[in-house]
């Protein structure tokens, strides 16, 4: 009986673990492989391999995401668009600061995120006419810091959104006393308006008359 116990162990486990086949994958995905900031991870297509469900895929691989401060850089050897943007590790066991660069139009805001604490998924490393950076393929405020500051209070209730009422305030601890307010979509707002100034050529000082965007300038 126990023979016949671990023989259909050995069975189960082998038909789990099998790798499947190249046929059963199909042609492997047209994407190049390179390796991430790491130096040790090769991000791309893997093996051929078997799901749970038994299904066969093709296995991608991809780099681990990093988090730290993302800082401007002020002076550089590479005066170019990779010598702009590095990411600051809170701690710092192998690299240091690691230059970034956008990927795409989609990371045309920048600003919002610069002194941050970010997550950040790095793409392909990008060569530029004197030196590299790596691209930015996503990056997300995160509050995941070893490090929060204490602040007196909480942001979110000294801080509005007037041009997005109803959206959800996060308070962010990581390197300042931050209210970050996000859609219902989960995306970031970077436009809240401000209340505290009025529009005209000279104003000496301003009130909300009541409307949602109105305001009117008063005199001295």
């Amino acid at each position: 009986m126990k023979t016949y116990s671990l023989l259909l162990f050995l069975l189960i486990s082998t038909q789990l673990n099998a790798e499947c086949t190249l046929d059963e994958c199909g042609p492997p995905p047209m994407m190049p492989s390179y390796l991430c900031f790491d130096g040790a991870t090769m991000a791309g297509p893997g093996d051929c391999i078997q799901n749970a469900a038994g299904q066969c895929y093709w296995e991608i691989i991809t780099c681990p995401a990093i988090s730290g401060y993302l800082r401007t850089i002020e002076a550089s050897f590479c005066m170019d668009e990779c010598s702009q943007y590095h990411i600051e590790t809170e701690i710092d066991p192998y690299f240091g600061s690691i230059n970034v660069i956008p990927g795409d139009s989609n990371l045309d805001d920048m600003d919002s995120y610069i002194d941050r604490f970010v997550e950040v998924n790095l793409g392909p490393q990008f060569s530029c006419v004197e030196c590299s950076a790596f691209v930015i393929e996503q990056i997300n405020l995160s509050n995941n810091c070893q490090y929060p500051v204490d602040c007196f209070q909480d942001p979110c209730l000294v801080e509005t959104c007037p041009a997005y009422p109803n959206a959800d305030c996060v308070s962010n601890y990581c390197g300042g006393c931050h209210a970050d307010y996000y859609n219902i979509n989960g995306q970031l707002i970077t436009d809240c308006g401000d209340t505290s100034s009025c529009t005209g050529a000279n104003p000496a000082g301003c009130f909300q008359n009541g409307c949602p965007d109105g305001y009117e300038c008063i005199d001295d």
